[in-house]
């Protein structure tokens, strides 16, 4: 699949499937409830924190359907948004590269380091 596969229905409905809210819990439970970029964390109310949620962000859509741990991020829309833009600007070579960029950049700034 290309970078471009979120844009497709087969991955929106994909997004609605029982495997994915399976797998997605799973990827919460293993990576953690926070955005691995800001720390956006979860609380007691849900998923959102003063207007930001958390996804389980695909880095690459090679594996669709059959995902591993390493194809995710657990990432808040805001550093969602900046992984998506971060790929779109060219300058990385691929989602993952570009993922990466954003989750260093993010803990470098809260003084997470690596």
């Amino acid at each position: 699949m290309t970078a471009r596969s979120w844009h497709t229905p087969f991955y929106r409905q994909y997004l609605k499937s029982p495997e994915w809210k399976l797998f997605r819990t799973e990827a919460f439970r293993i990576r953690g409830r926070r955005c691995e970029a800001c720390g956006t964390g979860w609380r007691k109310r849900g998923w959102f924190t003063r207007k930001r949620w958390l996804t389980v962000h695909h880095v690459n859509y090679e594996r669709l359907g059959s995902e591993l741990m390493c194809d995710v991020r657990v990432l808040c829309n805001r550093d969602h948004a900046n992984a998506h833009q971060a790929d779109q600007s060219g300058r990385f070579r691929d989602l993952e590269a570009a993922t990466d960029h954003v989750i260093k950049r993010g803990r470098a700034g809260k003084g997470l380091g690596e």
